[in-house]
């Protein structure tokens, strides 16, 4: 999602009810100037492994070619769904080659559909990287990029801000009805940004 931040670099989170723990990955960031522009598309499926008949195996990264996406985008925006993994765990998705940073793009439930979107760098070559704890079967929808034209966006490796089991960020369990107040700034968040994703 992305959210404005305060003039402070902070934003608010808010539990309605009951106790929680809560996890903020910071993947990017929108300037006043600089950085690459949005643009928006209808969406447009790059992989169903359920056709294909090849499933992510646990484990191991598989290099997906964004034929959806113009070659001079410097990041891409995607809708991810796993169809019924064989386990709990994570997905990750990087720029092609890139290091994967200690995020999970989407979570994964064992004989579940989940889905999420992940915003992400891609390489010169208009490549990503799809890395899974688990096997199963997943499907990837192109529906934006960023680039020469659009709104500004400037992409991070994705880092974590908040972590409500750990302490990170300064909050702990949220608490239903009470809002919390973080400082994304702590997290590495430029004060020039004025939405974060």
């Amino acid at each position: 999602m992305v959210v404005p931040v305060g003039t402070d670099g902070k934003v608010s989170l808010l539990n309605g009810s009951g106790r929680t723990d809560a996890l903020i990955d910071i993947v990017g960031y929108h300037p006043m100037s600089g950085g690459s522009k949005y643009a928006s598309t209808q969406p447009q499926r790059e992989v169903d492994t359920r056709i294909t008949g090849d499933p992510l195996q646990a484990g191991r990264t598989r290099t997906l070619s964004l034929d959806a996406v113009p070659g001079n985008a410097s990041g891409v925006v995607l809708n991810l769904t796993s169809v019924q993994p064989a386990g709990g765990g994570w997905l990750t998705v990087t720029a092609g080659s890139a290091a994967r940073g200690g995020t999970s793009s989407l979570n994964l439930r064992a004989g579940r559909i989940t889905s999420n979107r992940a915003y992400v760098g891609i390489c010169p070559g208009g490549t990503v990287d799809l890395f899974a704890s688990v096997s199963g079967d997943v499907l990837v929808d192109v529906v934006g990029w960023f680039g020469p034209t659009g709104l500004r966006y400037v992409p991070l490796l994705p880092i974590r801000g908040f972590d409500s089991r750990t302490g990170q960020g300064g909050a702990s369990t949220l608490v239903g009805g009470r809002p919390e107040t973080i400082s994304l700034q702590a997290a590495g968040l430029p004060r020039a940004a004025r939405r974060w994703s």
